[in-house]
């Protein structure tokens, strides 16, 4: 399992985004929670910094969300994923 490090998030929001499994084969699930706004962008890097998935969420921002990502066509190594918002 990877520690990761929230940054520019509250942290009663940061506890609630949850990604699993971790370590994956490519297949995983982002879990977002409410109180993040209406749009939640999701960018994903390599080690390199270079950007393998972009995809913006729209949803109310009421209710917690869950995203399936597959990504399984990627080489296996360490990704970032950031998550951008309003809030």
């Amino acid at each position: 399992p990877f520690t990761y490090l929230p940054t520019g998030i509250l942290a009663d929001l940061a506890t609630q985004v949850s990604i699993y499994p971790n370590p994956s084969n490519g297949h995983f699930i982002l879990s977002l929670p409410a109180g993040l706004g209406n749009q939640v962008q999701i960018t994903i890097t390599d080690a390199l910094g270079r950007k393998v998935y972009e995809h913006t969420l729209i949803h109310s921002g009421m209710s917690a969300f869950t995203k399936e990502l597959d990504l399984s066509s990627q080489a296996p190594g360490i990704y970032v994923v950031k998550l951008y918002s309003e809030k």
